[in-house]
C-alpha cells in the first residue's frame, strides 16, 4: 500500500519536457541529410512521453530564413517506441506546415527508436513558414485499448517498486528542451525528434490526366498535362511527356516549352498510341525551370483485351439515384480515382437469371428488391465506359427470382423444381411499386430443374445478349456456382457458346471452389477465354482471427489451379473493420488494424489475385496504383513456378520471408528473353490477423543473394518494385560472373517484387 500511495504522489514527476522550438534551415536534400547526421552525432534529441496525456506538441518552429513563394518539403527525423503496445498503438503523429498536414501512423515507423525521415510537402506564400509536430491518441478504440492495459502486471515486482524506479529514473532535460539519445529508453512510451530541415522544391506543380483507366490494345488515348507555376515570377518550363511500361520500355510523346505566368497554369494536350502495350503503363510528365530540380506527375493506366486481366472491381448496389446523370458521372469518377477498373452490380435485375431487360423504366430487383431504373443503369455504364471501366452484372445459374420468375414458372412449370415463393409476395410487390410499403429484403427464388431446362438456358443466354445491347454490359459473374455437376458444365458450355457467338468480347466469371472432385472439363469450361474464378471464402478474414500464412496458402493453392487452365483469379476483399464507437465494445471482439489491411492486400496481390469489392490499402502505400502499373508482374497467368527455387536463389545469411519459394515465378518472353519474378515479403511479428498488439519485424536489410542462371545467360537488368510509399521501381546493382549473379537485396519494410530480365538460350526450369 505504501508503494501505491507513493506512486500516486510521485506520478507528477513523470517526464513532461516542454515542446521544443527549433527553426528549420532551408537546405538541399544532400546538405539536409548531412545536417541530420550532425544532429545525430551530437547525441541529443527532443522527446515526449506519449503516455502522460492523450495529445501534445513535440516540436514547433518556422523556417530559419524567409521562403520565396513556391513548393517545399519539411523533413523531420522521428522515432517512436514501443511499436506494439496497446496503450499507444492508435497514436497519430501530425506534421503541419503552412496549410498542409499529414498524420503518420505507428505502422510507418520501421523499428523502435529508429529515426525515420518523415516528410510533408507544402506550399509557401512567402515569408517565414511555420511548422508543428504534434501527437494524439484519440478515438473510441484508442480509449478502450488504453483501458485494457490498466490491469497490474504479474511479475516479481508486483508491489510497484519497478514502476517507482522508472519514475525516479527519468532523463534530465536541458534548457533547450533536449535529452541525451542514450536516455531515450528511460521513457517507457516515447516519441523523439532530431533537428528538422526544409528542402526547396521546384515551384512548378504537374498534373497528368488520361481519358481512360484501361484501354483496348491499339486504342488511341487522350492526355492532358497541367503545369502550375506557384512562384511570384513568370517561369519558362521545359515539359517532357513520356510513355513508360514494364520496367524498361520508354518512349517520348512530347517535348515543348511552356511560358507560365506567376501563379498561373499552362495546359498541354495530346494523343498517345497504345500499340505494343499490354498490362500496365503510365504517362509521365516532367517540367523544369532548372534541369536539376524538375517537377513530375503521372497517370497510370492499363491495356488489355480481357476485362479480368486488369480487374480491380468495386461492388455497386444499384440505385435509382443514377437517373441524375451528374450523380452517375460523379460516382464513376470517385471509383476511378480510387483505382477501380470496373464494377459489378449485384441484385439489380428483375430476375437474376431470366430477366436482365426490364419492361418498365422503374422496377425492383428480384432478390433484394433494390429500386432501379433503366435510364439510371444506362447512365452509369455509359460514364464507366467513357473512363475505360468495365461493367459486369451479377447472376445465379441455378435459380430465378422475383415476379418475372413467377411468370416464367407459370409458362414452363417443367423448367423448375423447389423454391422459396410465397403467395403474399404477389400482394407485396404491387404495393412496393406504388410506394405504399417499403421494399422487402427477401430472396424469392425458384430452383431450376437440372436436366429438364434446355429452354431456360437458351432464354438466359438471350437475356445476356439483349442486356448487352440495352445497357452495354461487358460480362457476367455467377454466384453460388456449382462447378461439379454435369448439368452445370453442359449449361455453361451452351450459355457461353450462344452469348460469345453474338458478343465475342463478353466475359464470364464464377464464384466457385477448388475441390478434389472438380474435373478438368469443369475448369476448362469456366476458365476458357480467360474467365474469372472468384473466391469468396477469404473475405471472412475481415470478421475473424486468421493466420496470414493460411490466407496466403489458400490463395496460392487456388491461383495455381486457375492459372493452369488460363483463367484469372479474384478474391473477395473486405477491408478489416476497426472499432467505430457505434457498436458495443467488448475486449474479445475482433478489430482490424492498419497492419492487417497492409498485409492482406500484400498477400492478395503477391498471390496473383485480383481484389474484388473492397478498396485496397492507400495510406501507407498506394496498392491500387501499384497493382495496375505493374499488372504483368502480378497477374500474367502465363508465369509458371520454378521447379527448384532454392537452386536458383540463395541468400548469404539467414532470412525469413513468407513462402517466397511458392511465390517465385518464371516466364519465357520469346526471342531468347526470360524473366524471374521474386516476392520478398517480410512476415509480421505474429502470424495472426486482428491482433491489436501485432508487431512488425525489422526491415530486410543488407542481405546478399546469388542467382544461379542457366549457362549463357546475360542479365539485362534487375529491378525492385514496391507500392510503399507509392508505386515505384528502382534498378538494383548486380555483378555477373558466368552463371552466378550476385546482388544485395533491396531494403524491404513489407513487400518488394524483384524482377530479373535476362537473355540466353534457356530459361530457368
Amino acid at each position: 500500500m505504501r508503494i501505491l500511495v507513493m506512486l500516486a504522489t510521485i506520478s507528477l514527476l513523470a517526464f513532461t519536457a516542454r515542446a521544443a522550438t527549433l527553426d528549420a534551415p532551408v537546405l538541399a536534400k544532400e546538405a539536409g541529410a548531412a545536417y541530420v547526421a550532425q544532429a545525430r552525432a551530437s547525441g541529443r534529441c527532443v522527446a515526449a512521453d506519449v503516455d502522460t496525456a492523450t495529445k501534445g506538441v513535440l516540436l514547433n518552429g518556422s523556417s530559419r530564413a524567409p521562403l520565396a513563394p513556391g513548393r517545399y518539403r519539411l523533413h523531420v527525423p522521428l522515432a517512436l517506441a514501443p511499436l506494439a503496445d496497446l496503450r499507444i498503438s492508435e497514436i497519430a503523429v501530425i506534421l503541419t506546415a503552412e496549410r498542409a498536414t499529414r498524420a503518420v501512423k505507428i505502422i510507418e515507423f520501421p523499428a523502435a527508436d529508429e529515426f525515420t525521415d518523415l516528410t510533408l510537402d507544402f506550399t509557401a506564400a512567402g515569408g517565414h513558414a511555420a511548422y508543428t509536430v504534434q501527437w494524439a491518441i484519440a478515438g473510441p478504440l484508442a480509449e478502450k485499448l488504453r483501458e485494457r492495459t490498466l490491469a497490474a502486471p504479474a511479475g516479481p515486482d508486483a508491489d510497484g517498486e519497478e514502476e517507482l524506479d522508472n519514475l525516479l529514473n527519468m532523463p534530465a532535460v536541458a534548457e533547450d528542451g533536449s535529452i541525451a539519445l542514450n536516455d531515450l529508453p528511460k521513457i517507457p512510451y516515447r516519441l523523439a525528434a532530431l533537428t528538422p530541415y526544409i528542402e526547396p522544391l521546384s515551384p512548378l506543380a504537374v498534373q497528368v490526366e488520361v481519358d481512360k483507366i484501361v484501354y483496348k490494345p491499339g486504342e488511341t488515348g487522350a492526355a492532358a498535362v497541367i503545369v502550375t507555376n506557384l512562384a511570384h515570377t513568370p517561369a519558362r518550363a521545359a515539359l517532357t511527356v513520356e510513355l513508360l511500361s514494364g520496367v524498361r520500355a520508354q518512349r517520348q510523346i512530347a517535348a515543348v516549352t511552356l511560358d507560365i505566368p506567376a501563379g498561373g497554369s499552362q495546359r498541354w494536350t495530346g494523343a498517345f498510341a497504345t500499340a505494343g502495350l499490354y498490362w500496365g503503363a503510365e504517362l509521365r510528365a516532367t517540367a523544369a525551370i532548372d534541369p536539376a530540380s524538375p517537377a513530375a506527375g503521372r497517370a497510370v493506366f492499363g491495356v488489355a483485351n480481357n476485362i479480368w486481366e486488369t480487374a480491380i472491381f468495386a461492388g455497386t448496389n444499384y440505385s435509382v439515384r443514377f437517373r441524375d446523370r451528374a450523380v452517375a458521372e460523379q460516382t464513376i469518377d470517385e471509383l476511378r480515382a480510387k483505382g477501380y477498373t470496373g464494377f459489378e452490380s449485384g441484385f439489380w435485375a428483375p430476375d437474376d437469371f431470366g430477366d436482365f431487360t426490364p419492361d418498365t423504366e422503374l422496377f425492383f430487383g428480384g432478390h433484394l428488391c433494390y429500386p432501379g431504373s433503366i435510364s439510371a443503369m444506362q447512365n452509369y455504364i455509359e460514364f464507366a465506359h467513357r473512363r475505360g471501366m468495365a461493367a459486369t452484372l451479377y447472376s445465379l445459374i441455378t435459380a430465378c427470382s422475383g415476379p418475372p420468375a413467377f411468370e416464367l414458372m407459370r409458362k414452363h412449370p417443367d423448367w423448375f423444381t423447389a423454391g422459396e415463393f410465397f403467395s403474399d409476395w404477389f400482394e407485396h410487390w404491387p404495393l412496393m411499386e406504388e410506394s405504399k410499403i417499403k421494399p422487402m429484403s427477401v430472396w424469392p427464388y425458384a430452383s431450376i430443374a437440372w436436366g429438364k431446362s434446355d429452354g431456360i438456358v437458351a432464354t438466359h443466354a438471350q437475356e445476356n445478349v439483349d442486356a448487352h445491347t440495352m445497357f452495354g454490359w461487358d460480362g457476367i459473374r455467377y454466384d453460388v456456382y456449382s462447378n461439379t455437376s454435369a448439368w452445370t458444365i453442359n449449361a455453361t458450355k451452351r450459355i457461353r457458346a450462344l452469348v460469345e457467338k453474338a458478343v465475342p468480347t463478353y466475359q464470364f466469371g464464377y464464384n466457385a471452389e477448388v475441390s478434389d472432385n472438380v474435373t478438368p472439363e469443369a475448369y476448362t469450361t469456366m476458365l476458357s477465354n480467360g474467365g474469372m474464378f472468384m473466391h469468396e471464402e477469404p473475405r471472412n478474414i475481415a470478421d475473424r482471427h486468421y493466420r496470414f500464412s493460411t490466407y496466403l496458402d489458400k490463395a496460392l493453392t487456388y491461383r495455381d489451379v486457375v492459372w493452369q487452365y488460363g483463367g484469372q483469379y479474384g478474391i473477395c476483399y473486405d477491408p478489416p473493420a476497426g472499432y467505430s464507437g457505434l457498436e458495443p465494445y467488448h475486449p474479445n471482439n475482433v478489430y482490424g488494424t492498419k497492419l492487417d489491411e497492409l498485409y492482406i492486400c500484400t498477400l492478395l496481390l503477391a498471390a496473383g489475385a485480383h481484389p474484388y469489392y473492397g478498396w485496397m490499402e492507400h495510406q501507407v502505400g498506394q496498392y491500387p496504383t501499384f497493382a495496375l502499373r505493374y499488372a504483368e508482374f502480378l497477374w500474367n497467368n502465363s508465369m509458371r513456378p520454378l521447379a527448384n527455387p532454392n537452386a536458383v536463389v540463395s541468400f548469404g545469411k539467414p532470412v525469413e520471408l513468407m513462402q517466397w519459394e511458392r511465390l517465385a515465378r518464371r516466364l519465357d518472353l520469346g526471342d531468347d528473353r526470360h524473366r524471374l519474378v521474386l516476392h520478398l515479403i517480410v512476415p509480421p511479428g505474429r502470424d495472426a490477423a486482428h491482433d491489436l498488439s501485432q508487431k512488425t519485424n525489422p526491415p530486410l536489410r543488407d542481405v546478399p543473394a546469388t542467382l544461379t542462371l542457366p549457362a549463357g545467360a546475360r542479365v539485362e537488368g534487375i529491378w525492385a518494385l514496391s507500392p510503399i510509399p507509392d508505386a515505384r521501381q528502382e534498378a538494383v546493382p548486380f555483378t555477373a560472373n558466368g552463371a552466378a549473379v550476385t546482388l544485395t537485396l533491396p531494403e524491404t519494410r513489407f513487400w518488394t517484387v524483384l524482377v530479373v530480365e535476362y537473355r540466353g538460350p534457356n530459361g530457368v526450369p
